[in-house]
């Protein structure tokens, strides 16, 4: 959101400048040092800022500022029968000086915002490098997709009333290839009947995920997990619990992708796998009226490769899972919130006996003594140190399986 609204307003501005901006990047690096560090970027240094843009714009000027415009911003809008509000874009009308001073407001955090998401996305590709140097490790990228719903070729008008629809959750995983130091791409999709897209069916499908990868690679040590930010599936008090009573054989480490920036190969995985089985309905070869029927097809007309070789080296997998069960035994109510957690975006759980803890800093990090698991951090000046949090419970059944939520 915030790229889009700076987007509109330098589309609105450039009409009055003698020399226009070329984009809120270009406009983002004309407020910073042209060196910048992280301290650039989060608008702690004393030598650049807004106030550069600020005299550009000023020198620019081919109008006064006091000009009438006119000015698109999305906004929370009322519903039209009253029943609720929607993100929709409306015209606002004020002087150039107002859309300049609402401009360089926005642009203030803009800079920390696509640090942060070029960064998170830097250290995912130094992960995936990484892995093709390590047998014991491995790459996940996950997320929800929208529900397929099941439609037929040739149906009554009626059903149009009564779509069913099932879950997909695509996972994008990599590790090296067992016969040759190259990396291998496996797309599975999970899928399943409860429409729940909530913390604890992710991190059914996470446990599945990491057994799944276990028959692929059995030295599976520890898995790096990419994701966006969604509270409700990935990360909040709840994914975090689950996380610290993670005592399962294989280590997991969670990344977060920078705010509005999570868009990953899940996307593109998951729109492939429902053309695919739309286009099998329309041919007539396919029925789906359920999870089981869509998994059913998809693992007999999908599946890539078809019949692999099991001793030659394959590169390109994609595989379907049934997600049947999922465990909701335990309410996020119970759990306290965890401060701060929207600024951090990596975070790992801390095996005790004495409670439950995560650790967490403010940027994710993949050199080789992190990787490692020793001191020495490459990038603690701009990733942090890692802060160990105690979880709090406000209250919990003593005979509450502690260990539910292993990996398999």
């Amino acid at each position: 959101e915030i790229c889009t609204g700076l987007d509109l307003k330098i589309d609105v501005l450039n009409k009055y400048l003698t020399t226009p901006i070329d984009g809120r990047d270009c406009l983002s690096e004309a407020s910073l040092c042209s060196s910048p560090c992280v301290h650039c970027h989060y608008r702690s240094c004393e030598k650049c800022g807004i106030l550069l843009v600020s005299q550009f714009i000023d020198g620019n000027l081919k109008v006064e500022k006091d000009t009438v415009v006119t000015c698109e911003q999305w906004e929370m809008v009322q519903n039209g029968n009253g029943g609720g509000q929607r993100k929709d874009i409306v015209e606002k009308i004020g002087t150039l000086g107002e859309l300049i001073t609402l401009l360089l407001k926005e642009l203030e955090s803009f800079s920390k915002h696509l640090f942060i998401f070029r960064w998170q996305h830097s250290q995912f590709r130094t992960a995936k490098v990484a892995i093709t140097e390590r047998q014991n490790m491995a790459l996940a990228i996950c997320d929800f997709a929208e529900n397929f719903i099941s439609k037929h070729q040739n149906e009554v008008q009626s059903a149009h009333w009564g779509y069913s629809q099932v879950s997909l959750h695509p996972t994008v995983t990599y590790y090296k290839c067992p016969h040759c130091t190259q990396l291998v791409t496996e797309y599975l999709m999970f899928v399943s009947d409860d429409i729940n897209k909530d913390a604890c069916m992710a991190k059914t499908i996470l446990n599945m995920t990491v057994e799944h990868l276990k028959s692929r690679v059995p030295q599976l040590e520890e898995l790096l997990v990419f994701s966006d930010g969604c509270a409700a599936q990935f990360k909040s008090k709840l994914p975090f619990f689950l996380l610290a009573n993670d005592h399962g054989p294989v280590k997991v480490t969670r990344a977060y992708f920078g705010s509005r920036h999570g868009k990953s190969p899940c996307d593109s995985s998951g729109g492939v796998i429902k053309t695919l089985v739309d286009e099998d309905i329309r041919a007539g070869e396919a029925r789906i009226q359920n999870a089981s029927d869509f998994f059913m097809h998809c693992r007999s007309n999908h599946v890539l490769p078809d019949d692999p070789e099991p001793d030659l080296c394959c590169h390109t997998r994609r595989n379907f899972i049934l997600v049947e069960n999922v465990d909701r035994s335990f309410s996020s109510s119970l759990l306290h919130t965890v401060p701060a957690t929207r600024s951090m975006h990596n975070f790992r759980g801390l095996r005790s006996e004495h409670g439950h803890f995560i650790q967490k800093r403010k940027l994710a990090c993949f050199c080789k003594s992190c990787l490692d698991g020793i001191p020495g951090c490459e990038n603690t000046g701009t990733v942090g140190e890692w802060e160990t949090v105690k979880l709090k419970v406000k209250d919990i059944a003593p005979d509450m399986p502690s260990r539910s939520w292993t990996n398999h």
